[in-house]
């Protein structure tokens, strides 16, 4: 050990390879000296709240309620070549980089529904019904880049459609924004303050084809800068429960031309004070439905906040309900199972 400017210069002895840097010498004086002997000296500091990004903070919470109604989150590549857009039937005029690393892979995405389908394409021999989400930024011309989220669902035509429209809804009721549609060539615009920032269609048949899918595919996007833009910060919580909660299972034919949406609402309202909540678990249009009808199967839960709900307070409440449903729609009651 030899004096230097400053401190000390420190020659560890040849058998000592584990003493290379100068923290390697203050853990072993530390060690001798003993860390017990040395003072605590707590750390001080100030730990300031970062601002929160509100876009990474949509597409999260986005990506999120797609994956709570059952999609598989998906990353695929932010580049393609010329085989992807003519297979895609892709009409952008695309970015193309200097020095790509291949031919293809020179393109940056003008969206997400490529990398989508061809995830169908390689997971659609093991499993018909699918359904893939995807966050990440797109370049749609070569002067615009901005976050977007897209999905994909398989199925029967009528049904993907309705359920990736449904999707969109969820998303904007987490979102808190007030959901709005219209028609449009390719499917249905999402509209927000009267602007397109999202499209809900079918994928063409040729291109559905060409990715060798037998099955329908529905697709949704949203542009998430608008998302973030429109975002309300309301939230409400509500506490847990403290008393048990009474189900029933509720069973009827409506004609097909009334929409889910008015269903709902009907249930919701008749159904105050005590319904906690209400989930369709069955859909059924067949031989068995008369012409120009469905079979809608609810799961209906019933819940006091003061006292434990009994089962007669709940049938009473349930009975409500549906006078209200055959009242407003003309619905006639299948079979009713119940249970608490």
């Amino acid at each position: 050990v030899r004096a230097a400017a400053g401190g000390w210069k420190v020659t560890p002895p040849i058998p000592r390879h584990d003493l290379v840097f100068e923290e390697d010498l203050v853990e072993e004086v530390a060690r001798v000296y003993g860390y017990n002997n040395i003072p605590l000296t707590p750390l001080v500091g100030i730990l300031e709240l970062q601002e929160v990004d509100r876009e990474k903070a949509c597409e999260r919470d986005a990506v999120r309620a797609c994956i709570d109604l059952g999609f598989t989150e998906v990353y695929t590549n932010s580049f393609y070549g010329d085989a992807e857009i003519q297979k895609n039937s892709l009409t952008e005029k695309h970015v193309e980089l200097e020095n790509s690393q291949s031919e293809e892979l020179k393109f940056l995405r003008a969206s997400l529904l490529p990398g989508l389908l061809a995830s169908v394409q390689k997971n659609v021999k093991q499993q018909n019904a699918l359904r893939f989400v995807e966050g990440g930024h797109i370049f749609p011309t070569p002067a615009s880049e901005y976050s977007a989220v897209a999905g994909v669902l398989t199925g029967e035509r009528k049904q993907t459609f309705l359920a990736a429209k449904g999707v969109v809804e969820r998303i904007l009721k987490i979102l808190s924004i007030a959901p709005a549609f219209a028609a449009s060539h390719d499917g249905v615009d999402v509209l927000i303050h009267g602007k397109r920032e999202g499209t809900i269609g079918h994928v063409s048949d040729p291109v559905r084809k060409a990715h060798h899918i037998p099955a329908d595919v529905a697709f949704f996007t949203l542009n998430v800068p608008a998302l973030a833009k429109a975002r309300g910060n309301a939230r409400s919580f509500i506490p847990l429960p403290n008393f048990p909660s009474v189900f029933l299972d509720l069973a009827f034919e409506v004609h097909d031309s009334v929409a889910y949406e008015d269903l709902e609402r009907t249930i919701r309202k008749s159904g105050e004070p005590l319904l906690a909540s209400l989930e369709l678990f069955d859909i059924y249009e067949g031989d068995q439905i008369a012409e120009h009808h469905r079979s809608l199967a609810f799961h209906l839960v019933y819940q006091a906040r003061d006292r434990t709900l009994t089962l007669d307070e709940a049938q009473a409440q349930h009975e409500l309900v549906i006078n209200a449903l055959q009242k407003t729609f003309n619905v006639t009651r299948r079979g009713e199972h119940k249970n608490s």
